[in-house]
């Protein structure tokens, strides 16, 4: 596994160029659309100024010290105030593009320049988060004497242009098995809920299931002709979108600034409570789990994963902390089920031929031999990470499958799935 990191990931510097070169361009009509300079993203007074003084929009959040706010959540409050007036929407692309540009390709120009190659060299850190999921150094030193050795893995885009960059060593193949529905399924496990402990036991479409509770329609109907009605493809999106987002316990505020940032649904304070209602009503296990797992966390002074792992909570008083005690054994679980397979799969990498890559979110990926047996070896990862030893591990026999899905490729951004 070491000799992996010793590889290091490597740049399609292609791809890099061409991402570049979309950015900037995008970025420069952007700026010229709205009328405003590149540095207005970068800089709150001259923002504020803008939003609040040119443009005469309402002040609807404050920072601490009172000023007029223009963080993210900021803009997307207003573009849920305005949903018509589209400068808010450019100015929120305008900040995507400068992420774009200082962390997906200046980063990863100033890495190449460091090591003299296309190579990165992220640095994995086993401690980097509650629930045990990897985090990555990308710079070592401080001040004059930091420089760029790696990248930020652990917040790379989802954009297939950026994940393009990166690319397997010369002779492998980068794979990614992804732990399907990883937190709902979890979740279904934690709170015993009958739907959607039936949803998965029966292998049905919980995404057109929950869509259709919303929109009152047959989860039959929105499941097969999601590919061919855009009604249809719009309530299982909705589903997706409530079953992904509303099993953590967050208020109609919060589902309406989630659903325009990650889902570009930009609902209504009415579509919002419907939404939140129906989840209530379609899964009330969840709701209680919420419950029962606050006072457990407030009795033992503590939440707890699957595999063990403890996080100390002394005052379930404070919100935040009820939604530790909430979080903490979904995702923390996620994060041991991720240990467990690579404490499993370690002992077949030398007869494989195959090495860790990284970690991130609900998937592992690895760098496999391009070869002719590529395929067979993908096989039995997935085979191996969907049928780990959990009992024997833990102690726990979930009530639910938990599988892996996989795919392969020559860079992140052109996986798919081996099975097609």
């Amino acid at each position: 596994m070491a000799q992996a990191w010793l590889d290091g990931i490597h740049i399609d510097t292609a791809a890099l160029a061409l991402l570049k070169e979309e950015n900037i361009t995008k970025l420069v009509k952007l700026r010229m659309e709205l009328g405003v300079s590149t540095t207005v993203i970068s800089s709150p007074k001259q923002l504020a100024n803008v939003l609040y003084t040119q443009w005469g929009l309402p002040i609807l959040d404050r920072t601490e010290k009172g000023a007029p706010s223009t963080s993210k959540d900021a803009l997307h409050k207003l573009a849920i105030y305005a949903p018509e007036d589209d400068r808010i929407m450019k100015l929120l692309e305008m900040r995507r593009c400068k992420t774009i540009q200082g962390k997906y390709v200046e980063a990863v120009e100033k890495s190449i320049a460091h090591h003299g190659s296309n190579v990165t060299h992220p640095q994995p850190q086993a401690g980097g988060t509650y629930t045990s999921r990897l985090t990555y150094s990308s710079k070592q030193g401080k001040g004059k004497s930091e420089v760029q050795t790696g990248i930020a893995l652990h917040q790379w885009s989802r954009d297939k242009r950026v994940r393009a960059e990166l690319t397997p060593p010369p002779g492998y193949l980068l794979g990614e098995w992804d732990f399907s529905g990883q937190e709902m399924r979890l979740m279904a496990d934690a709170s015993q809920d009958e739907t959607m402990l039936s949803l998965f036991l029966q292998g049905i479409d919980s995404h057109a299931y929950m869509g259709a509770s919303i929109k009152e329609l047959d989860w039959h109907w929105v499941h097969n002709e999601q590919d061919n009605d855009p009604a249809a493809k719009q309530a299982r999106y909705l589903g997706k979108f409530a079953n992904l987002s509303l099993q953590y316990r967050i208020g109609v505020a919060t589902i309406r600034i989630r659903a325009l940032t990650q889902y570009g649904l930009n609902l209504s304070e009415a579509e919002a409570t419907l939404i939140r209602s129906k989840y209530a009503t379609t899964y009330p296990g969840v709701l209680q789990y919420w419950v029962d797992s606050i006072q457990k966390a407030g009795r033992l002074g503590y939440a707890e994963t699957r595999g063990g792992h403890r996080i100390k909570l002394d005052d379930m008083s404070e919100y935040s902390l009820q939604q530790t005690a909430i979080n903490f054994p979904i995702q923390g679980t996620g994060g041991d089920m991720k240990l467990l397979a690579l404490a499993v799969l370690k002992n077949h990498f030398p007869e494989l031929g195959v090495h860790f890559a990284w970690d991130l979110h609900d998937a592992l990926f690895l760098y496999i031999p391009d070869d002719s047996r590529a395929v067979k070896t993908a096989r039995f990862i997935e085979h191996t990470l969907s049928n780990l030893p959990y009992e024997k591990a833990w102690g726990w026999r979930p009530a639910v499958p938990l599988p892996v899905d996989g795919k392969l490729g020559k860079s992140w951004g052109s996986l798919k799935s081996y099975k097609d």
